[in-house]
């Protein structure tokens, strides 16, 4: 008979590899430990990106109010930006430190992000790679959800759409310049054509 599968005396088969195996992960997004899939790190990381842009303009914003820049510059607006600026970085090291768990990696490769050049190759497994399917070391994954995922997407439309348009515009305009210079220029030369 096929006793194995039923032995109550056979070790317990556990994937001790993956801890928390069909689990997912449920930890704040803004600890370190855990997770995050593509579309939720670049949403998360736009978010933020968002609220500080609007802090920063209401900082500014009431320089245009009171009519007051005196200390738009200095004083509570720059110890403000300071704060923000700190805030930002720890988030920002957060989410990319989750980011790498889900493919695996340690998380000290965030410090690649300080380091010019090689943050532009490191952003590239971080925004197109797959995480691991299943639990990793790091534990269970965190999948984005369908609105994360559409926003991700709209986010690099927008993002390579801005590209495109600051490559195509001005182009598009110079060749109109030399268009029309070159139509102008035209007429003039086939009167004296005519004219012999």
């Amino acid at each position: 008979g096929n006793m194995t599968s039923s032995n109550p005396y056979a070790a317990p088969k556990a994937n001790l590899e993956a801890p928390d195996a069909g689990g997912v992960d449920t930890t704040s997004p803004f600890s370190p430990k855990g997770r995050f899939a593509r579309s939720t790190y670049i949403v998360y990381s736009f978010g933020m990106t968002l609220v500080v842009w609007l802090a920063m303009a209401a900082v500014a914003g009431t320089g245009f109010i009171t009519g007051d820049f005196s200390d738009v510059g200095g004083g509570l607006a720059a110890v403000l930006f300071w704060v923000l600026y700190v805030a930002v970085l720890v988030v920002g090291v957060i989410f990319t430190v989750r980011r790498l768990h889900d493919l695996n990696w340690s998380g000290w490769w965030t410090v690649a992000v300080f380091v010019p050049l090689v943050n532009i190759v490191i952003a590239i497994p971080l925004v197109f790679f797959r995480g691991t399917k299943g639990s990793n070391k790091y534990g269970p994954p965190r999948p984005g959800t369908r609105s994360q995922a559409v926003l991700a997407t709209l986010l690099f439309l927008i993002f390579f759409g801005g590209i495109i348009a600051a490559i195509s515009i001005p182009a598009y305009l110079d060749y109109t310049k030399r268009a029309q210079a070159q139509s102008q220029q035209a007429p003039a030369t086939e009167q004296t054509e005519t004219a012999q």
